[in-house]
């Protein structure tokens, strides 16, 4: 039974009560922006796109990769239900024992790129720098950013602040559900934080949490013009 950490991010009631509604149907050929968080060997991968709506929410979808071979065991070890979240679709499991980045990288392509419109992606280059090259390639704008405090803490902050205000409708994703609970805050001298798995429990995983605040870190860095309070309000004569 996962029980919240000491230091939590955000509480789970919170998160839950942001979830919304969430209907891919609705989303597709939309603007989104995608943050990768991939794994070096046979862990999750994780890949989340974020939507900016119209009325200033956002709304969010995932998609995990997890190798094949010995999700059994992997799922006894972490002690969460990775095969029944494959066959709810909402893991999606690549062949092998090893994280196959060819498949994710035809997903992208195949899928996200052609269901969506993807503004970019954020990635961190140190597990993706071919796979990334070849998106390149492939017309797919991909932004390197790194997981230390002065790239990580800006959208941390501002994700948080779009949870507790209830404008991050992320739809329930049950392994999402499980990550937010797993996620510890570090902070540095200067006041920077970012994100980190409870260090007490190695199995516990944030991949998608940390693929979501990629992710917002471009919508931060590509601001929309938002429509002036004259429209709404009107001019008001003193």
């Amino acid at each position: 039974v996962w029980t919240n950490n000491t230091v939590s991010w955000v509480s789970y009631e919170d998160w839950i009560a942001s979830a919304g509604n969430v209907d891919i149907n609705e989303l597709r050929g939309r603007d989104c922006y995608l943050g990768a968080d991939l794994s070096s060997v046979s862990d999750l991968s994780a890949i989340c796109a974020i939507f900016p709506q119209e009325d200033g929410a956002y709304k969010i979808i995932w998609k995990y990769y997890l190798p094949e071979d010995g999700i059994d065991a992997k799922a006894t070890k972490d002690r969460v239900p990775y095969r029944q979240w494959a066959n709810e679709g909402y893991i999606t499991l690549t062949p092998g024992k090893s994280i196959d980045y060819d498949f994710i990288e035809n997903d992208i392509l195949n899928y996200w790129a052609k269901e969506y419109n993807v503004i970019e992606m954020a990635e961190d280059p140190y597990n993706a720098t071919q796979l990334t090259n070849h998106l390149i390639s492939q017309g797919i704008k991909c932004v390197d950013m790194r997981q230390g405090f002065l790239s990580m803490s800006p959208p941390t902050k501002a994700l948080q602040r779009a949870i507790l205000e209830g404008e991050f409708e992320h739809g329930n994703n049950p392994v999402t559900n499980w990550m937010i609970n797993n996620c510890e805050v570090v902070t540095d001298p200067a006041g920077n934080v970012k994100l980190d798995k409870a260090a007490r429990v190695k199995r516990r995983k944030i991949d998608g949490i940390i693929a979501a605040i990629m992710a917002f870190s471009r919508i931060d860095a590509n601001p929309t013009d938002a429509p002036s309070v004259y429209e709404s309000r009107g001019i008001i004569t003193i």
